[in-house]
C-alpha cells in the first residue's frame, strides 16, 4: 500500500504543483516548488520496489503506473536532475527575474517528464512525452530573446518532426498486437511484416530527443541561448527520455536486425567523433557541452545498434548504466558552468569531478559505464567497434578540457565580462538600442544578484556517489589492464589540451548558429559574449566564418535534406499503418 501511495504522488505532486500553478494569483508564491516537486518521484524510485503498480482505471483508456529495474534508474536520475535544475532556476538571475512566467511551463514539462517514466499503457507514455516535449519549448524561449525565439523555431520543428515519427511508430505497433500495453510493444514490433519501418520510426522519434545524429540540430543553438536551469534539465532529463523511448519500444533483445543495427551503431560512432571535433573548436561551455551531448549520445546509439544488431537482452541494462551516468554529469557540468552565478574559483574547479566522470575516469560512474560497455560489445559481431570507442574517449576529454578552461575564463574582469554578455543574450529585444538592453541587463541584476545556492553542492554529491545509491547493476571494480585502458585516451586528451587551443583548435569565441534580424548589442570596446575588444572579436569571428566554411555548408544539407527524409519516411510509415489496417 505503502510503494502505491509513492508511486501515485511521484506524479500526483507536480501535477497538483501544475493545477495549483493554473490559478494566476498563485503563481508569484509557487517558485518554491519548482525544486520540490520531483522529490516525491526520487523518493519512489529510490523505496518502491520492482513489479510495483497502481492502476488507474478512470482515465479515458485506462492506465498503469509501474516500476521496473530501468524505470528506476533512469526515473531516480531524472527527478535528481529537475531538483537541481529547479534549485539553479531560483538561483540563477536569468530564470530569477522570470519565475513568475517560468513556473507553469516548468511543472507542465516536469508533470510529462515523469509521468512518461512510470507509464506501462501507450496512450499515458505518449501523452507523458508528447508533455514534455512540447512545454519544453517555453522554457526554452522563456528569456524572451530573439536568439531564444530563433532557437525555439528550430526546437520546435524537430519536436513536431519526432512526435509525428513516435506516434506511427506506436499506432502501427498497437495496431500489431500491442494494444494499449507498452510492454508489448517490442514484441509486437518483432512480428510485424513493417518491423524496419516500425524500428526506423521510433528510432528517429525518440532520437530527436537522444540527439541521434541527424536530427540533432536543434540541440547546440538551444542550449547556448537557454539559462543555465533549463539547460540542465535539457541535458540531463530529456536527453534520458528519448533513451527510455528506445529501451521501452524498440525490439532490444527479442528480434535481430543485422542490417540496420551495424548501420545504427556506424552512425553513433561518427557521431561521438564528429560532436568532438565540433565542440572542440568553440569557446562558451554551454555550446560546447551541446556538441558532448552529441558525441555522448552517440556512444549510446552504438549500443542500440549492437543491441539490434546481435538480439543481446543484456544491452538493456548497460544502456540504462551509461544514460544515469551521462545525465548526472551533464547535469552537474551545466549547473558548474553558470557564467551568471557568482563562483568562487576554489568551486568552479570543483567542475573537474564530474569532468572527470564523463571521460571515464577510474573508480567514476563514467568508468563503471565504459567498462559495461566494452564487456557487452566485446561479445558480438561488433567487437571491432570497441578500440575506436576509446579512442573516442580522447575526444570527450579534449571536450570537458574545453570546458574547463571556459570556466576558468570566468574570473577577474574577463568573467565579469562574460557574465554582463550572457545577460546581454538574455535580455536582446528587436528594436532596442543598445543603451537600452544594457539597462535591462543591469536591471536583471539589480533584481536578482547572483549567487551559489545549493545546487551545485548537491550536483557534485550525486556525481561521485550516485554509482552507489541510484538502484543500478554497476560495478567499480577494475583490474591493472581495465584502469590502463581508461586511463590512457584520458593522458592523450589532456597531453592535447595541454598543447595550446590557440594553436589546435583557434577559436575564441562562443559562436551562436543563429542569425537574428540584427547585430546582437556589444559595448564599444567589448564583445558581449567573449569579452575580447571590438575589433578582434570581428576579426576572429571573420577568421571563424572562413575556417568553419565547410562544417557550415555541412550542416546546411542536412538541414534541408533531413526534414524531406523525415517527410519521406513518415508518408512510408503511413503506407504502412495503411496497409496493415486493410
Amino acid at each position: 500500500m505503502l510503494s502505491q501511495a509513492l508511486l501515485a504522488a511521484a506524479v500526483g505532486a507536480p501535477v497538483g504543483a501544475l493545477l495549483a500553478a493554473l490559478v494566476p494569483g498563485w503563481r508569484g508564491r509557487l517558485p518554491w516548488l519548482l525544486p520540490v516537486a520531483p522529490l516525491p518521484a526520487l523518493v519512489a524510485a529510490l523505496l518502491v520496489a520492482p513489479g510495483t503498480s497502481l492502476e488507474l482505471p478512470w482515465l479515458m483508456l485506462g492506465g498503469q503506473w509501474a516500476l521496473d529495474d530501468t524505470r528506476r534508474a533512469l526515473l531516480a536520475a531524472m527527478a535528481l536532475v529537475w531538483c537541481v535544475g529547479g534549485l539553479t532556476a531560483l538561483r540563477s538571475p536569468i530564470t530569477a527575474d522570470r519565475l513568475r512566467h517560468l513556473v507553469l511551463p516548468w511543472l507542465f514539462t516536469l508533470t510529462g517528464n515523469l509521468w512518461l517514466a512510470l507509464a506501462q499503457d501507450i496512450g499515458g507514455f505518449y501523452s507523458g512525452f508528447a508533455m514534455m516535449s512540447f512545454g519544453a519549448y517555453a522554457l526554452v524561449v522563456c528569456s524572451g530573446s530573439t536568439f531564444a525565439r530563433d532557437a525555439g523555431r528550430l526546437y520546435i520543428a524537430f519536436t513536431v518532426l519526432g512526435e509525428m515519427a513516435i506516434l506511427a511508430g506506436l499506432l502501427l505497433a498497437s495496431r500489431g498486437g500491442a494494444g494499449n500495453t507498452l510492454a508489448l510493444v517490442p514484441a509486437a514490433i518483432a512480428d510485424s511484416p513493417h518491423v524496419l519501418g516500425i524500428t526506423l520510426a521510433l528510432l528517429v522519434g525518440f532520437g530527436v530527443k537522444a540527439a541521434l545524429l541527424g536530427v540533432h540540430f536543434w540541440l547546440p543553438s538551444t542550449y547556448t541561448v537557454a539559462p543555465a536551469a533549463v539547460r540542465v534539465v535539457l541535458g540531463g532529463a530529456m536527453i534520458n527520455a528519448g533513451v527510455l523511448g528506445w529501451l521501452l519500444t524498440l525490439p532490444l533483445g527479442v528480434a535481430t536486425l543485422p542490417t540496420l543495427g551495424r548501420n545504427v551503431a556506424i552512425v553513433g560512432l561518427v557521431a561521438a567523433y564528429w560532436g568532438a571535433f565540433r565542440g572542440v573548436r568553440l569557446g562558451d561551455s554551454a555550446t560546447v557541452l551541446g556538441w558532448s551531448s552529441i558525441s555522448q549520445s552517440g556512444l549510446v546509439t552504438v549500443l542500440v545498434g549492437a543491441a539490434l544488431a546481435s538480439g543481446e537482452p543484456g544491452f538493456v541494462a548497460v544502456l540504462t548504466l551509461y544514460a544515469v551516468h551521462h545525465g548526472i554529469a551533464k547535469g552537474a557540468l551545466f549547473t558548474g558552468s553558470d557564467d551568471t552565478v557568482a563562483m568562487t574559483p576554489a568551486a568552479r574547479r570543483w567542475l573537474l569531478l564530474p569532468a572527470l566522470a564523463l571521460a571515464g575516469a577510474p573508480l567514476t560512474s563514467g568508468a563503471a559505464a565504459k567498462l559495461a560497455m566494452k564487456s557487452e560489445l566485446g561479445s558480438t559481431e561488433l567487437a571491432w567497434i570497441v578500440p575506436w570507442l576509446s579512442a573516442a574517449a580522447i575526444g570527450t576529454t579534449l571536450l570537458v578540457a574545453r570546458v574547463l578552461w571556459c570556466a576558468e575564463r570566468l574570473r577577474g574582469e574577463a568573467g565579469v565580462r562574460a557574465f554582463h554578455g550572457a545577460l546581454m543574450m538574455a535580455a536582446y529585444r528587436e528594436g532596442l538600442s543598445p543603451a537600452e538592453h544594457e539597462r535591462e541587463s543591469r536591471a536583471i541584476v539589480s533584481r536578482n544578484p547572483p549567487r551559489v545556492g545549493p545546487a551545485w553542492p548537491i550536483a557534485l554529491v550525486a556525481v561521485a556517489t550516485g554509482v552507489w545509491w541510484i538502484p543500478l547493476s554497476a560495478s567499480l571494480d577494475a583490474g591493472l589492464g581495465d584502469v590502463l585502458a581508461l586511463g590512457w585516451p584520458i593522458v592523450a586528451g589532456v597531453l592535447l589540451a595541454a598543447l595550446g587551443w590557440n594553436r589546435l583548435v583557434p577559436r575564441p569565441t562562443g559562436v551562436v548558429r543563429l542569425q537574428p534580424t540584427a547585430p546582437a548589442p556589444v559595448s564599444a570596446s567589448t564583445d558581449a559574449r567573449s569579452g575580447t575588444s571590438g575589433g578582434s572579436s570581428l576579426a576572429n569571428r571573420d577568421a571563424d566564418a572562413e575556417s568553419d566554411s565547410v562544417s557550415e555548408r555541412y550542416d546546411t544539407v542536412l538541414r534541408r535534406t533531413i526534414p524531406l527524409l523525415l517527410g519521406a519516411l513518415l508518408l512510408l510509415v503511413a503506407a504502412a499503418l495503411v496497409a496493415a489496417r486493410g
